[in-house]
């Protein structure tokens, strides 16, 4: 499972759950593992700097959320999203926590990701050269059984599909869940 350059690629989320929690039984002390050192050298010591003051803000919502979902690096993941201009990547990232959280924790989430929007990432959007964000989430979201479609719309800045400078990334995914499958769709304008 592990070469001298480290973990493989095969590694599973399940398995770096238990090593951590196995590390921590016997230590007796909070470990941290980091898997995507990647995205910590792509980013600036003020953006670091600038997510260690925001970490505090949001950690409610890792009460809300619970453990499988990592706050700073969540912040992380969407400031260089937003860097790197590629909806693929952010959705990536939200399909994955969709997978490791509960179904009853969707909404939490989309609100989790309207908070990011709204009050930390918005007034930075003219930094990243970043005009608009639209997220869709539509399937059967926060129920079971025999229920009904429900559709989750975040829209944040410039998000016209007319307007002819606007220049559109796009990604649409689906995310199969227990209840039936999701249509996911992200858009940045830029």
């Amino acid at each position: 499972l592990t070469t001298n350059r480290g973990f493989t690629a095969d590694v599973s989320f399940w398995y770096n759950s238990s090593l951590l929690r196995f590390i921590e039984s016997c230590t007796g002390r909070k470990a941290l593992l980091n898997f995507g050192p990647f995205v910590e050298d792509a980013l600036t010591f003020a953006d670091h700097a600038r997510f260690r003051m925001w970490s505090i803000r949001i950690t409610g919502f890792q009460k809300m959320l619970g453990h499988k979902i990592f706050i700073h690096e969540a912040l992380m993941l969407v400031a260089l999203s937003f860097r790197l201009k590629d909806p693929t990547f952010l959705a990536n990232w939200i399909r994955g926590m969709l997978k490791r959280l509960s179904f009853w924790k969707y909404r939490v989430l989309f609100r989790y990701l309207k908070f990011l929007l709204r009050y930390i990432f918005k007034p930075y959007f003219e930094a990243f050269d970043f005009r608009g964000f639209k997220l869709r989430l539509k399937g059967k979201i926060s129920v079971a059984g025999n229920a009904r479609t429900r559709t989750l719309v975040l829209q944040y800045g410039n998000t016209s599909h007319s307007k002819m400078d606007n220049k559109v990334a796009y990604d649409l995914s689906y995310v199969n869940t227990f209840t039936g499958v999701m249509g996911f769709k992200l858009w940045f304008f830029y």
